[in-house]
């Protein structure tokens, strides 16, 4: 069982975020005034924390209070336009998007001409070997993984594709 005990001490950190802020404004304005009273004690340093960090958990919990009780402290000062990265901004990303719809909706046509010479290109490409038999089958080994995959094409894709 979890046993509880009420501190009547607890640091100015614990209590608000508010209160670092306050505590950071008289620090940094007695160090302003601090030569004037030489002879006073100089205020001890606060944790090193981000102020704009402070800042921001303030507004986070702003959002979750009524007025009068923090809810006044809500800005939108630190908010940015969200840059979403499916704007098309490039010419690859739009030829994408595009395909992925056209592919979505079985669309068959092609979205520009093709080359000039690719007739030409794809008949040159396939008829380096004999066609093979449409009632054979290539083994099974020569369609895995091979070096020959990374080689010239035309040696030997007319065997397999024809």
């Amino acid at each position: 069982m979890q046993q509880v005990s009420w501190s009547s001490d607890p640091g100015f950190l614990a209590q608000d975020d508010r209160f670092y802020t306050i505590t950071k404004g008289i620090i940094d304005r007695s160090a302003e005034v601090g030569f004037l009273y030489p002879d006073i004690d100089k205020p001890g340093e606060l944790s090193q924390n981000s102020i704009e960090l402070v800042e921001r958990a303030i507004l986070r919990k702003a959002r979750q209070c009524v007025s009068g009780y923090g809810a006044e402290d809500f800005s939108v000062q630190h908010d940015v336009i969200y840059q979403s990265r499916d704007n098309g901004s490039s010419d690859r990303a739009a030829r994408a998007a595009e395909m992925a719809v056209r592919a979505y909706r079985g669309h068959a046509s092609l979205l520009e001409p093709v080359a000039a010479g690719l007739s030409n290109h794809l008949y040159t490409l396939l008829s380096h070997e004999a066609i093979a038999s449409l009632r054979t089958i290539p083994p099974e080994d020569d369609l895995l993984y091979d070096w020959k995959w990374l080689s010239s094409s035309a040696t030997f894709l007319s065997a397999y594709w024809c």
